[in-house]
């Protein structure tokens, strides 16, 4: 068995870290909690520009919700041209998320936290938060 985190699980891992329910989560970014519910149990997937809203509502960076995002159903009742130009659609929205947020040094550094247990987690969330807070680190206003 993998792994690997799929979206679901990192929506849920999100929600245990900022210690939120699911209800509080479906709250903060418009949706009921069975929705919420099935994309953590991977019965369905956000769309990309949901996952903005959830990265947003977790404080997190939309990449580390997004990796290895593939197309999902972009609803029902659509005809396949409509299907055909939603997908094109979340294709190239996908591509400027990636563009936007996959810097190599994030990517490192979420590769990171994500290899090491929630012991190791917490104490890269510490020293992160430590270096944040060093005015030597800080950058200027420019």
């Amino acid at each position: 068995m993998s792994d690997k985190l799929y979206i679901g699980d990192k929506i849920r891992k999100g929600r245990y870290v900022k210690g939120i329910t699911q209800k509080d989560l479906a709250k903060r970014i418009g949706v009921k909690p069975p929705t919420l519910a099935q994309w953590e149990s991977g019965k369905r997937k956000p769309k990309l520009e949901t996952l903005k809203k959830i990265a947003d509502a977790l404080d997190v960076p939309v990449y580390t919700i997004y990796d290895d995002y593939e197309f999902i159903d972009p609803g029902e009742g659509l005809t396949e041209d409509q299907k055909a130009k939603q997908k094109a659609h979340d294709q190239e929205h996908l591509k400027v998320i990636k563009k936007t947020y996959g810097a190599k040094n994030e990517d490192k550094l979420l590769h990171n936290f994500n290899a090491v247990n929630e012991e190791g987690q917490q104490k890269i969330v510490e020293y992160s938060n430590d270096i944040a807070e060093n005015p030597k680190y800080k950058k200027g206003d420019d």
